[in-house]
């Protein structure tokens, strides 16, 4: 559940869905322009195209890089909500785990307190007994830390408060893959003329 609405509120994945149904709508008009007035070359890029090579190959290729880059970004996304819930998990358990020492330790305080009124036990141990005591509420208040900072690494990574930074990515790894096609079509094209 969690981690739906992380890819929902994904701004990478978003710009990737748009990517990608930008390059299926364009699949079969990116070869459709004619490289100058050459008719032989026009005909022999058509006659390419239509065999499934050059432009509808980089295309499909295109298609295929967004696709896999869509996918990283969300088992990326599912892992660190997976991870942030187990690091919530942890803290909660330490939290449960120092309050009952805590609880068993001031039971039993309480028993020495009365012992040494009566004049059983000594000083030492009282005043270890007390240290005791401040060391297992600190290690309470250290859980509940945790717990807070499970919770803050949880939510950015559910809701991310900087929407810019996953569309600033997605431009750059679809700028490469449009770079990349660019100097393919030009190496392509260089071979056939």
């Amino acid at each position: 559940m969690l981690s739906d609405l992380a890819l929902k509120n994904s701004a990478e994945l978003r710009t990737l869905d748009q990517a990608i149904a930008y390059q299926k709508r364009r699949g079969w008009s990116s070869w459709l322009n004619a490289d100058g007035l050459n008719p032989l070359g026009v005909g022999f890029r058509i006659l390419r195209n239509v065999a499934g090579g050059a432009d509808v190959a980089a295309n499909k290729l295109d298609i295929s890089q967004l696709e896999r880059r869509r996918s990283e970004v969300e088992s990326g996304l599912r892992l660190a909500v997976a991870n942030g819930l187990a690091d919530l998990e942890a803290a909660q358990q330490r939290r449960q785990m120092a309050a009952a020492k805590l609880e068993s330790h001031l039971l039993r305080l309480k028993l020495t307190e009365a012992g040494y009124r009566l004049g059983d036990g000594s000083t030492e141990e009282m005043m270890a007994a007390w240290a005791l005591s401040g060391e297992l509420r600190q290690q309470i208040t250290m859980a509940n830390s945790d717990i807070q900072t499970a919770i803050l690494r949880l939510a950015s990574v559910v809701i991310p408060t900087r929407a810019g930074a996953g569309i600033a990515q997605a431009k750059r790894s679809t700028a490469g893959i449009h770079s990349r096609m660019a100097i393919e079509k030009k190496r392509f094209s260089l071979k056939v003329n």
